[in-house]
């Protein structure tokens, strides 16, 4: 006797079907990429950008609000892949420029990720500390765990003629 069989359901729309673009518009072409890659969390960075600009050689990325830090993320093998993810949508290969966001906006002629030295921090100025304790949330964690803020010094190169201190001192409270 042979075991019963339920019926076959339709097999549903090809899920690996790769929306293809229409036109060159950066927003419908990021909008069939994300659709794309629906399910597939190993590429769920993909979502951390948008696209902002398209050619046809290239196309132009940028993290979205909050995303900054995911600039870092796209090494030259990463924006190899979203090429690779982007070619069936658009039916040609681009190569892939990341952009930061604030330097696109505000500094047109600012090095670009590649070109860029480590990045330089500059001290924060006295006001900009007080600024910063009298937000709320900030006065608040002060209170809860104590802070004091101190100044901090780098000793200079040359030593002083002064007698050697005895390590008793301590940072002077701002």
């Amino acid at each position: 006797m042979a075991p019963e069989t339920s019926p076959v359901p339709a097999p549903p729309e090809d899920k690996n079907q790769t929306p293809r673009a229409t036109s060159n518009d950066p927003r419908e072409v990021w909008s069939a990429l994300e659709q794309s890659i629906t399910g597939k969390h190993a590429l769920n960075w993909v979502h951390s950008f948008t696209l902002s600009s398209l050619d046809q050689a290239q196309a132009v990325i940028t993290p979205r609000p909050g995303k900054r830090q995911m600039v870092s993320f796209m090494t030259p093998t990463q924006c190899d892949r979203l090429s690779e993810l982007l070619e069936p949508i658009l039916g040609r290969r681009v190569r892939i420029q990341v952009q930061a966001g604030a330097t696109l906006d505000h500094a047109p002629d600012a090095p670009t990720r590649d070109e860029s030295a480590a990045p330089t921090t500059q001290p924060a100025s006295r006001s900009d500390r007080d600024a910063a304790f009298k937000l709320p949330l900030v006065r608040q964690l002060a209170d809860v765990f104590d802070v004091t803020l101190m100044d901090v010094h780098n000793e200079p190169d040359e030593k002083p003629t002064e007698e050697p201190s005895s390590g008793d001192e301590t940072p002077e409270p701002i």
